[in-house]
């Protein structure tokens, strides 16, 4: 009996598995889809930048200045494609009061390029025309690479209101052909200066290319003389402080150059009816050994010279003491306080002052920056090297700067003075020591 139940008990474990065994497979379960990733989102691209258009006034028609500013500006408008640089001309003399009345109504530029300090620049800021540019100053680290005494002629009452450009110095030119013929070097002292223009007179020359007619060359023929006697201190004294131009000191930078000169012949005959270019001319033609005046004129004298090389020298010393030649600046760059676009006209002036574009300014414009570069490796001809130079060697260092072109650093008021009274003292209507006098006047005048 055990036997037949084991039996059964496994048949029915059997039978068990054959029916499981017939039982359809079930269906496999398919995969869920993978749940989809959202792509990912893209950030809008940057809205372009607003155009923006700064007019600018220049007086660089035609000149080195004007090839190297284009270049300037190519390069600024390709690094700055939503900002235009317009230029327009405009002739340094009618912007005098040009320049002041468009900027006051709000139709002028801008930026400009126009002169700086007190006679330029000075009016201006008193109009209240001009956008003090101190927090651009600090923003672009500009004092950091400008030479430190081009601020003095932007600054006015402790405010920045552009920067000044086309450093410039003024001293002698000469003809190095008639000085081989006198037998005679660049000299040292002012004696062997008066020296020289009395071999030049007896040799049939024309000694110095003094021609007054605008009246303000005599306005550099001053400075030379006023720098030397007195010295940078004390014409600072003068310029920006109280001293006065009464002074036995200036009524001698007035007697030698205007009265003493003059009468030994040693000026063109009737210096008051020449204008500047014919003095020029004088010079180009070789019938002047030399020619005081700035560097503004070293392009002309390169190319217009007729059969000569040219040298230039300071102007020596009178009694001794360090005679520093004036200098200055041809221009400054500043901006209008009325534009409507501040942030983009400090960016083109940061441009302008930068050490790429101060090569170009050399080497194309041929006029020195105010950026302290070493060009002593740019390509220049051997005279502009030696201003460039110079003017460096002035600014760095233990240099003690160059002296002071009064001109542009005293008021419109002073400067009429110096222009009518030089002439009338070369006339021999005012003596030096009147216009001493009158030059102090008219400080007082613009003072009030």
């Amino acid at each position: 009996m055990r036997y037949l139940v084991r039996i059964g008990i496994v048949g029915l474990l059997l039978v068990g598995l054959l029916l499981t065994s017939c039982q359809p497979a079930p269906e496999p379960t398919e995969a869920p889809p993978p749940a989809e990733t959202a792509a990912p989102v893209e950030p809008p691209p940057p809205a372009p930048a607003e155009p923006v258009e700064l007019i600018f006034w220049d007086s660089w028609e035609e000149s080195g200045s004007s090839t190297a500013f284009d270049q300037l500006i190519a390069n600024f408008e390709a690094a700055n494609p939503n900002i235009t640089i317009t230029r327009e001309f405009q002739n340094f003399e009618d912007m005098k009061t040009l320049l002041k009345t468009a900027l006051a109504s709000g139709t002028g530029p801008d930026m400009a390029a126009y002169g700086v300090g007190g006679g330029f620049m000075g009016p201006l800021v008193e109009a209240g025309v001009l956008l003090p540019v101190d927090a651009y100053v600090d923003q672009y680290g500009w004092r950091d690479r400008i030479y430190d005494w081009v601020w003095e002629q932007s600054t006015f009452d402790g405010q920045v209101y552009g920067i000044g450009h086309e450093l410039e110095m003024i001293g002698v030119y000469y003809n190095k052909t008639i000085f081989d013929e006198l037998g005679v070097t660049p000299p040292t002292t002012f004696e062997e200066f008066v020296a020289i223009c009395d071999k030049a007179k007896a040799a049939g020359y024309i000694p110095i290319a003094f021609a007054n007619k605008p009246g303000w060359p005599a306005f550099h023929t001053f400075s030379m003389y006023a720098n030397n006697i007195l010295g940078k201190e004390a014409l600072a004294e003068m310029i920006f402080g109280d001293a006065s131009w009464d002074d036995p000191a200036i009524v001698r930078s007035i007697q030698i150059p205007f009265v003493d000169m003059n009468k030994a012949g040693y000026l063109i005959p009737s210096p008051n009816s020449l204008e500047y270019t014919e003095g020029n001319d004088l010079y180009y033609t070789g019938k002047a050994a030399m020619h005081m005046t700035g560097m503004w004129l070293l392009s002309d004298i390169l190319t217009k010279s007729q059969g000569f090389e040219t040298g230039f020298f300071a102007f020596p010393s009178i009694d001794g003491k360090v005679a520093l030649p004036p200098g200055g600046m041809g221009s400054g760059v500043m901006i209008s306080k009325t534009t409507e676009h501040p942030d983009e006209a400090a960016a083109f002036m940061d441009y302008l002052f930068s050490e790429e574009a101060a090569k170009i300014w050399y080497e194309v414009g041929k006029v020195i920056p105010p950026v302290n570069v070493d060009p002593t490796d740019y390509e220049m001809e051997d005279l502009f090297r030696f201003f460039a130079l110079t003017i460096r060697g002035a600014s760095t260092g233990d240099g003690m700067g160059l002296g002071y072109n009064i001109d542009v650093l005293t008021p419109p008021e002073f400067n009429t003075a110096m222009k009518d009274g030089f002439q009338a003292v070369m006339e021999g209507v005012l003596s030096p020591e009147d216009q001493a006098k009158a030059l102090q006047a008219a400080k007082v005048a613009a003072s009030q």
